[in-house]
C-alpha cells in the first residue's frame, strides 16, 4: 500500500469518528429545523471521490543551459522553446466536505496528481575555418512528475429558483427547482513529491566538408526527482456544475491551479551529471500552473428526512 493510500485511509478514519454519534437524539433534532448557520439540523458531511485530466503550463522565471553562446550565432535556437497546455496527466483522489453554513461547504481532498509538460531547444556548432563543417543537436524533452495532494478548499452553492417557484429551497438538502446547481471554490494546496522522470529524445545532423548525414537519434530516460524540491505549495480556484440523485451528488468542475515556488531543486541544478552530459540540459526556475478537469461523487453521512430535510 503506498503512502499516499495510507494517508488518505488515514484521514477518513479521523473525519468518521470525529462524527457525534446520532442514536436517541433523532427527535430533538427533527425539532429544529431552520437554514440558520450553526444549526445542527443543517449542518452535514459528505465523503465521495473524484477523478480527471489535466493539462500544464510552466512559469519560467530564469532560463538555464549547458552550452554557452559564443556571441558569434543567434541565440534563438538556445532558447527553451516550453509545449504549455499540450500534454496530459490525471488525478484521482478522496473527499471529505462539512456543509456548516446554508449553500456553504469546507472540503479536504487527499489526491495523487500527475503533471506532464515539455520543451524543444536546439544546439548548432560551425566551423569557422571551413564553414562546410558543421553540426546541428535537436532535443525533445518531457517531464512527468507525481505529487501527493492535499487541497483544502471553501465552496459556494448557487441555487437556482425556477420560473414557476421564486423561493429559495428551505435548507441546502432541499431539492432545488433547478436540476443543476452551479458552485465556485477557492482554496490552498500543499503537494509532496512522490516521483519524477524526464525524457529526452536527441537528434540532428552533421555536416562534413559539404556532406550531410543524420545523427542516430537516441532516447534518454531520467530520474530526476533529486532535482526537484520535494514539496510545493499554491492557490487553487475553479467552478463546476453540480446534480442531485437522490442523497448522493454528481459534479463537473474545473479548477486553475497556481504554484507559489520555484520547484527546481537549484543547488542540484548542474549536479547530476547523467542529465548533463547525456541530454545537454538543466532545469530553469519554474512554477507549476495546471487546468484540470475532474468528475465527483460524494455521499452524505448522515441521512436525511423526507419531510423536513433534516440531518439525521
Amino acid at each position: 500500500m503506498t503512502q499516499s493510500i495510507r494517508f488518505s485511509l488515514f484521514a477518513l478514519i479521523i473525519v468518521i469518528l470525529a462524527i457525534p454519534p446520532t442514536h436517541g437524539q433523532n427527535k430533538k433534532r427533527r425539532g429544529r429545523s431552520g437554514t440558520g448557520g450553526g444549526n445542527l439540523s443543517n449542518d452535514q458531511w459528505w465523503i465521495g471521490f473524484k477523478g480527471g485530466l489535466n493539462s500544464s503550463a510552466v512559469a519560467n522565471d530564469e532560463t538555464y543551459a549547458v552550452f554557452s553562446n559564443t556571441g558569434s550565432l543567434s541565440q534563438e535556437g538556445d532558447i527553451k522553446k516550453y509545449e504549455n497546455i499540450s500534454k496530459y496527466g490525471a488525478q484521482v483522489g478522496l473527499i471529505i466536505a462539512f456543509e456548516f453554513v446554508n449553500n456553504l461547504s469546507i472540503s479536504l481532498q487527499p489526491e495523487t496528481v500527475s503533471y506532464k509538460f515539455g520543451y524543444k531547444n536546439e544546439y548548432q556548432w560551425f566551423d569557422f575555418e571551413d564553414t562546410d563543417n558543421a553540426l546541428t543537436l535537436n532535443l525533445d524533452h518531457d517531464h512527468t512528475l507525481r505529487y501527493f495532494e492535499v487541497p483544502l478548499l471553501l465552496r459556494y452553492d448557487f441555487h437556482i429558483s425556477g420560473e414557476s417557484d421564486n423561493k429559495k429551497p428551505k435548507n441546502r438538502y432541499e431539492a432545488s427547482s433547478f436540476p443543476i446547481i452551479p458552485y465556485a471554490q477557492f482554496g490552498i494546496f500543499y503537494g509532496k513529491l512522490l516521483s519524477a522522470s524526464k525524457s529526452a529524445d536527441i537528434s540532428g545532423t552533421n555536416v562534413f566538408s559539404g556532406a550531410t548525414s543524420e545523427l542516430q537519434s537516441i532516447n534518454q530516460t531520467i530520474d530526476m526527482e533529486p532535482l526537484l524540491l520535494s514539496a510545493n505549495w499554491g492557490l487553487v480556484g475553479g467552478i463546476g456544475l453540480s446534480h442531485k440523485i437522490s442523497n448522493a451528488r454528481i459534479s463537473l468542475e474545473a479548477n486553475y491551479k497556481q504554484s507559489m515556488v520555484n520547484i527546481t531543486n537549484t543547488k542540484e541544478r548542474f549536479g547530476q551529471n547523467e542529465l548533463v552530459t547525456d541530454t545537454y540540459d538543466v532545469l530553469d526556475d519554474i512554477k507549476l500552473r495546471n487546468i484540470e478537469l475532474s468528475f465527483r461523487f460524494i455521499m452524505p453521512l448522515k441521512f436525511i428526512t423526507s419531510k423536513n430535510y433534516n440531518a439525521l
